[in-house]
């Protein structure tokens, strides 16, 4: 009825469209009979054929991925393994073991291989075996999973503490400055913590960062845990793995995370965010916490911080301090990559935010504290949580957005009103 009412060239489409919706239609219900079909199959599958399937991956033969059929593990592990007594009769062979000791980080094995689209069967193995193991009681109870979450949290922790000191460095250097010139020139290393040049900027201390420190500007920060300290590095893992940060090597480095698999543990993190099961492990780690150390200092639109502000409406700032954060507003580039945001959005892109509060909660501190282009980069991502029907979306991501329409930057406020506009 519908497409009576168009021009004559819509008519034949209407025809056309109705008869594509029947086959779309009827294509999708043959899809999933055969998809059924085929779980059954699978969950019926006896062990026998079970083992037989895994010798031809030749993941029992040797240790030596090059070797392995991959595409064989692929069809095993969205295949019959979905299934927990399946998956319960491949635990019981070296099949899992070995694919969880390929991606080990200190093995240096997955995590060294070059970020290339020929390599990219290898991370779809990968984000697979993380599905199926979080998914069931089965893999979260296997030991080598747990091992290997651990030491993935062990190196993102490490990464986040090796930037902190990074940030001390700095502060000693701006210390060290003050005191020889009288004022800050700014002269920081270009690979240094350049949010945090002159230390001017306050931020807002993590509920739960208890330590925090008073630059000689007045400005309170919260001082970050060395490396191999309770805070950061140290998680609550088995007493008998070896410290992964031991040999220097640093897989989530900006470096290994723009050229290397190594950054697809993020992606491995962001999986176990989409399952009760999983999110186990992110609790176990206290993650949701530890990661608002990721956000970096800034300021306002002026250039000064919320306590630069403060101290100049009491009547406390002198003018030659607002010269200062007048020179250092200007010095500072609004499209730099601060060394903390490089992590934060790999997180941003693949943490679920629709299945647990503490995700959500991590997402609206990095909107209200974060960097602007930290903040810039969420909105984008808020866009496309949208467009594809992020679960309860109009709810959280809404509210989210409505905290930008609220920001002091025009910008910002423009591209959240620009989303709820869709």
């Amino acid at each position: 009825g519908g497409g009576g009412g168009g021009g004559g060239g819509f008519t034949h489409g209407a025809g056309s469209g109705s008869n594509g919706r029947h086959l779309s239609t009827a294509h999708s219900h043959q899809e999933r009979v055969l998809e059924e079909l085929s779980d059954h199959m699978d969950a019926v599958m006896s062990d026998s054929e079970l083992n037989d399937r895994i010798k031809k991956t030749h993941v029992l033969n040797t240790k030596d991925w090059r070797q392995w059929d991959i595409k064989a593990c692929y069809q095993l592990l969205s295949g019959p393994l979905r299934s927990p007594s399946r998956l319960a009769v491949a635990t019981n062979t070296k099949f899992i073991k070995r694919l969880l000791s390929f991606l080990r980080p200190e093995k240096r094995e997955f995590a060294e291989l070059d970020w290339r689209p020929r390599n990219t069967r290898y991370v779809r193995v990968a984000c697979q075996l993380f599905r199926v193991l979080s998914s069931s009681k089965v893999g979260l109870q296997y030991q080598f999973f747990g091992d290997l979450v651990d030491f993935i949290f062990k190196e993102l922790f490490a990464e986040m503490a090796h930037i902190a000191g990074r940030v001390r460095r700095l502060q000693a250097e701006e210390e060290q400055g003050r005191h020889s010139h009288g004022s800050h020139d700014g002269g920081a290393d270009d690979d240094a913590y350049e949010l945090d040049r002159g230390s001017r900027h306050s931020i807002v201390v993590p509920a739960g960062v208890r330590n925090t420190k008073m630059t000689s500007s007045g400005m309170m920060i919260p001082t970050l845990p060395e490396a191999g300290s309770a805070d950061l590095s140290s998680s609550p893992v088995s007493g008998s793995l070896s410290d992964p940060t031991a040999s220097g090597y640093r897989p989530l480095s900006r470096e290994n995370v723009a050229m290397k698999l190594s950054r697809e543990y993020v992606t491995m993190i962001g999986l176990l965010s989409q399952t009760q099961g999983g999110l186990v492990f992110l609790d176990k780690h206290d993650v949701f916490r530890r990661l608002q150390l990721l956000t970096p200092p800034r300021s306002n639109r002026h250039g000064s911080s919320d306590a630069d502000q403060h101290r100049a409406q009491s009547g406390s700032s002198s003018s030659s301090a607002a010269a200062g954060n007048d020179a250092l507003s200007s010095s500072m580039s609004t499209s730099s990559s601060e060394p903390y945001d490089y992590l934060t959005r790999l997180l941003v892109m693949h943490l679920d935010f629709s299945v647990s509060h503490k995700a959500r909660e991590l997402l609206f501190f990095w909107l209200q504290h974060g960097s602007r282009n930290l903040r810039m980069f969420i909105v984008s991502h808020l866009r496309l949580m949208f467009r594809r029907h992020a679960l309860d979306f109009e709810q959280w991501g809404v509210q989210a957005l409505i905290m930008q329409m609220a920001s002091d930057d025009v910008e910002i406020a423009l591209m959240a009103l620009s989303v709820l506009e869709e």
